[in-house]
């Protein structure tokens, strides 16, 4: 199958029926799409929805690395993409996406990321890489996300975290010799809303022993002595030290997979953002977002702080952290709390891609244009990666995941069948 160029992108527009570069075409490309002449699984994108998205020209931002023994090169940290046509099969209809993904196709695209990543050869090395001082009896914890599960049975369509990539990393895991008992997937959110997990998702593991934790079922699911500190603006409100959960303060490890998605109070919601899951009573937070909804909070928004960083400065999480792999077979560029819908960027398909780095801010940036490449993003949704960049969490740079890519950030795309 074809794929269709820029130039022959430019020229369809030039020939068509009046239709912008700056707008969406969404019925122009979709007629591409049925047509056959535009290629999925191409990872060129076809347009950008609007040219004032956050920049995308690659910054001279000197590369930082704070996460255990990041994977580095001559450019910087390494982020992999990897796509898979394969990966799911679903036609964004009525039934539940999680019956369309291929635990087999997941398997192999999280082994090859992880190989490409720490410059492996083997599944086996590439673990042994990531916890290189392992000893029986530690913890890992898995961060996942589901900000959207919000009753009992929490059978609704709308995105949340799938069980086939935890089911890689667990299988990564358990070769390492980490027991099943010792693997705890949690998303312990108490906010808004009393957090959970579906059990459809628990019934989907392929490992026994798994523990799997949320606010709901456990009885004491927070820290009484652990907490996060925020270092607030002066004059600006303060946000009191809220306690982290358990899972995370008793886990030796940590492997965060947050969903790639956009996100209206802070532009995107990615790997820093998944540990709102993390605390107790993340929505005090949210006064310092920079699409905070005034009717909800009392904002104060400042551009030269963040929450999210005094978050991953806590030991328990900077420290910890072995592995971001951002979930992108569906991914969310619309909104969180909506069912998938498919990706402009991607044919008009789902994305069915994941996203490995051992830096936290290289793959944040990364997802974050891949996002920004797909949608409009708020103006302010570039601050806090500068400014985690700045408190040397990682390498902050902003590029263009599609065509000129990155000056300090060295990233990987990988198809695979």
């Amino acid at each position: 199958m074809p794929t269709l160029s820029r130039r022959g992108f430019i020229k369809g527009v030039a020939i068509g029926s009046g239709l912008t570069i700056g707008g969406i075409m969404i019925q122009y490309l979709r007629a591409l799409a049925q047509t056959g002449e535009m290629d999925p699984r191409s990872f060129v994108p076809l347009v950008r929805k609007d040219d004032t998205t956050p920049t995308v020209s690659p910054t001279a931002t000197p590369t930082h690395t704070a996460t255990p023994s990041p994977t580095t090169s001559p450019r910087g940290a390494r982020v992999v993409h990897v796509r898979s046509a394969s990966a799911t099969d679903w036609d964004f209809g009525d039934d539940w996406y999680g019956d369309h993904v291929d635990q087999t196709a997941v398997n192999r695209m999280v082994d090859e990321g992880l190989t490409r990543l720490t410059g492996t050869t083997s599944r086996a090395d590439a673990w042994g890489a990531l916890l290189p001082n392992f000893q029986i009896g530690q913890r890992v914890a898995i961060k996942v996300n589901f900000n959207n599960c919000l009753s009992e049975g929490c059978a609704g369509n709308a995105i949340d975290a799938l069980i086939e990539p935890v089911n890689s990393v667990i299988r990564g895991l358990v070769e390492r010799g980490v027991a099943a008992t010792d693997i705890w997937v949690y998303d312990v959110t108490h906010a808004w809303h009393d957090g959970r997990i579906p059990p459809r998702f628990i019934a989907g593991c392929d490992f026994t022993g798994i523990h799997f934790a949320a606010y709901v079922g456990e009885v004491n699911p927070y820290s009484a002595t652990e907490k996060v500190h925020f270092n607030t603006p002066p004059g600006g409100p303060a946000i009191q030290d809220l306690p982290l959960c358990n899972v995370l303060v008793d886990a030796h490890y940590l492997i965060n997979m947050p969903i790639v998605k956009s996100h209206p109070f802070t532009g995107v919601t990615l790997g820093f953002k998944n540990h709102f899951g993390s605390f107790d009573r993340c929505d005090y937070t949210h006064v310092y977002t920079p699409g905070c909804p005034p009717t909800i909070y009392s904002c104060d928004y400042d551009s030269n702080y963040s929450p999210l960083i005094d978050i991953y400065l806590n030991s328990h999480i900077r420290d910890k952290t072995i592995l971001t792999m951002g979930d992108c077979l569906f991914g969310a560029w619309s909104d969180p709390t909506w069912k998938p819908t498919p990706w402009v960027t991607f044919g008009y398909s789902a994305p069915n891609s994941l996203f490995f780095a051992r830096d936290p801010v290289a793959i944040e940036c990364v997802m974050t244009d891949v996002l920004a490449a797909e949608t409009n993003l708020l103006p302010a949704t570039d601050d806090y990666l500068r400014l985690a960049g700045e408190a040397e969490l990682g390498t902050y740079e902003r590029g263009d995941p599609w065509g000129g890519g990155y000056g300090q950030i060295e990233y990987v795309q990988v198809e695979i069948t």
